[in-house]
């Protein structure tokens, strides 16, 4: 286990624990966003690992329940002066609970359709009364969380009649175009190019010659297609097996355009196919037998030393009774072979043979076995 993964298990478990004795006591938790963040990162950039992935999705769950707590609360205060603003409140926290639970939390779409129908309501009063820039946030954030509405197409086109009859000549004008391009600009900077190209054209639509429309439209489409031009580099690499190299290219173009889900996914698939590479270049501990069905299938020995026991401080965390806190330890000698060392109260089992406070050197096959009411098993692997 890497310096960096056991410290974003040991940051997960104090973040899910604090979480779950803050609901307990009925108080709220704090934001787990940036952690959440790092782990998708990471797994992005190292691929597939089920401890960090299950700890993941938990991290997921609890911020879905916050953010829908949070929803509920702004909801019920709808009807009270400031609505846009406490509609914008309630409109963010429904979309951070419908992100993290992937949609499929019920709470969260009651509350995003009750926002999608009360935001198209809003948006029609404020045409009614020529607010064109009312319409135009509540539409934005509607779209936001339901962009397939059969009605936001007509709402939409309703706001633009609007822009063409009201804007020509109104210092309004320049103020929606402000508006809108803020928008861009936030989305550019989240490298979200794709959702900041379309907001361009409701901008572009208000006012056609605005310079810094021109600019933006210039540097958008640039950086567009160099985003598309990595990911076609990407793509011929890869065909040609040259997988290390797609990779570089399509992280490259993930960081211009973070909305390229083809990249992402192709990105994932090199990921996987060069992580299960390099095990095979490594020396490694394949689990046989886990009764506790929490284990990876493979833990590779990527240093000279791999440690397994019951506590979260160790490469390979079981924590089945019959563990030790500290339980045994593979060191790799001077000479290129690999011992293991048994600390443990309850001893460890190597093919036939019980060794307990004491060590002995491995063979590629051998069984290691741990655990006193549920036994764990594994097989030392030598790279092929």
């Amino acid at each position: 286990m890497s310096d960096e993964r056991r410290y974003l298990i040991q940051r997960t478990n104090q973040a899910i624990n604090s979480a779950r004795e803050a609901i307990k006591n009925g108080d709220e938790h704090d934001s787990f966003e940036d952690l959440i963040n790092e782990i998708e990162e990471f797994l992005l950039e190292k691929g597939h690992d089920i401890r960090l992935e299950e700890r993941l999705q938990q991290l997921r769950e609890l911020e879905t329940n916050r953010h829908t707590r949070a929803a509920n609360h702004w909801w019920s205060l709808l009807e009270k002066p400031m609505e846009e603003t406490i509609f914008a409140q309630a409109f963010e926290h429904t979309s951070r609970a419908l992100h993290h639970s992937s949609g499929r939390n019920n709470d969260a779409q009651n509350i995003k359709m009750q926002l999608v129908d009360k935001g198209l309501r809003k948006a029609g009063e404020c045409l009614e009364t020529g607010n064109v820039l009312g319409a135009y946030t509540y539409l934005e954030m509607v779209e936001r969380l339901h962009p397939d509405h059969p009605t936001l197409g007509a709402r939409k086109a309703d706001w633009r009649r609007a822009v063409d009859q009201l804007l020509q000549h109104s210092p309004l004008r320049q103020e929606l175009v402000e508006q809108i391009l803020r928008k861009v600009n936030e989305l550019v900077e989240r490298r979200k190019l794709n959702s900041a190209w379309d907001k361009l054209q409701d901008a572009l639509r208000v006012q056609s010659d605005h310079p810094e429309l021109v600019r933006c439209k210039t540097h958008l489409e640039e950086r567009r297609r160099v985003a598309e031009d990595k990911l076609q580099t990407a793509s011929q690499l890869s065909k040609k097996d040259k997988l290390p190299e797609a990779r570089e290219f399509l992280e490259e173009a993930l960081r211009i355009n973070d909305e390229l889900r083809h990249a992402r996914d192709e990105l994932k698939r090199i990921q996987k196919v060069l992580t299960e590479e390099n095990v095979r270049k490594l020396p490694r501990l394949e689990v046989i037998s886990d009764p506790t069905c929490v284990l990876d299938k493979k833990y590779p020995i990527d240093s000279d030393l791999l440690r397994l026991g019951r506590s979260s401080e160790e490469h390979i965390q079981i924590t089945e009774a019959g563990i030790s806190r500290s339980h045994a330890r593979i060191e790799r000698t001077s000479s290129g072979n690999y011992l293991l060392t048994d600390i443990s109260s309850n001893g460890t089992i190597i093919n036939d043979r019980r060794v307990k406070n004491g060590s002995i050197q491995l063979s590629d096959g051998d069984i290691i076995t741990v655990g006193k009411y549920l036994s764990i098993s594994f097989r030392f692997v030598e790279p092929t």
